[in-house]
């Protein structure tokens, strides 16, 4: 089993424009992890599991740890926001294997709400250390209640293409699949990543798959009660 590391909390701050989704900053006790993966965070409080899974949203350069996560009414989540500054956590980890990959790479990602978690540490890492080629469907409702959507657009660059997406509709889906699978040569697609709720991961993991794209090149993260 592996131990819990000690962290201290730094800060808190909201990251949709209607306050329904928070990150967390932590000061960092992980001697390595990858952007991508998730960790166990551990407070005391009322519910009968005290933890959670987050992924984690900060990258190995940063001089400490972040996650984010949904507003709700769970017993954990409640207790997480009323912690201070300098209050103390347990952290286990880090786990997962919805990283990027080891060669340089073209890759499409599609991640829906707090979905981006993993992707936006992803990016940021890939960006800052000009390794792979993303291009990201971005799927919220609406604006206002997308996650890290401001920091998302102001990353758009030569190597990380952004295309949003205000409805959750699985026809304009398949047609950017489609588009971003007839590409040739340098934009054609090595790696598709998919995150977000369990049954929206599935059924575009199943477009994918009929589109004539290979298992081995998916990934996909569901987020459950998240």
């Amino acid at each position: 089993m592996r131990g819990i590391y000690k962290a201290r909390i730094l800060g808190k701050r909201y990251i949709t424009k209607v306050r329904d989704a928070v990150e967390v900053r932590l000061t960092n006790c992980l001697n390595h992890y990858k952007p991508g993966q998730y960790i166990k965070v551990h407070i005391e409080c009322d519910d009968t599991k005290r933890f959670r899974e987050m992924n984690i949203t900060s990258i190995p350069d940063d001089e400490y740890i972040s996650f984010a996560f949904k507003v709700s009414d769970s017993i954990w989540k409640r207790s997480m926001l009323t912690l201070k500054p300098m209050d103390e956590v347990g952290i286990t980890g880090p786990y997962g294997i919805f990283t990027l990959p080891d060669e340089p790479s073209r890759i499409a990602m599609i991640a829906s709400g707090i979905g981006i978690t993993p992707s936006i540490s992803m990016i940021r890492y890939s960006i800052r250390n000009s390794i792979h080629r993303i291009a990201l469907l971005f799927i919220n409702s609406d604006r206002d209640g997308a996650p890290y959507i401001d920091e998302v657009e102001s990353l758009v660059c030569e190597d990380f293409r952004l295309f949003e997406l205000f409805s959750y509709s699985f026809k304009d889906i398949g047609r950017w699949i489609k588009d971003m699978n007839s590409r040739n040569g340098n934009d054609m697609v090595d790696y598709w990543y998919v995150s977000g709720e369990p049954a929206n991961v599935r059924a575009t993991r199943q477009m994918l798959l009929m589109s004539g794209i290979h298992p081995s090149r998916v990934k996909t993260e569901e987020f459950i009660g998240y």
